[in-house]
């Protein structure tokens, strides 16, 4: 993965490992570059936050969550699902 930390510009690149898990921090900047695996593989996203957001912090966030999958949990703990209402 490459990724450019704050407004540093810095360019790092780690080369993510089967079975080990890696957590970036508020704020940073990342990208998951293509490559070549011996057999498909998954990675699981995890967004975390706090249920005590106010509501604009939550329209600031909502919109990057629902990008990373199709299922998501509001701060109320209702589950949305994209593409039902």
């Amino acid at each position: 993965a490459a990724a450019s930390v704050g407004a540093r510009d810095v360019i790092r690149q780690y080369r993510y490992e089967l079975g080990t898990a890696i957590a970036f921090g508020d704020g940073f900047v990342h990208g998951t570059e293509t490559g070549e695996a011996p057999s498909q593989l998954a990675f699981l996203c995890f967004t975390f936050g706090d249920r005590r957001c106010t509501p604009e912090q939550w329209s600031a966030a909502e919109g990057y969550i629902k990008e990373q999958g199709p299922v998501y949990q509001d701060p109320t703990g209702r589950l949305v699902v994209k593409g039902v209402a």
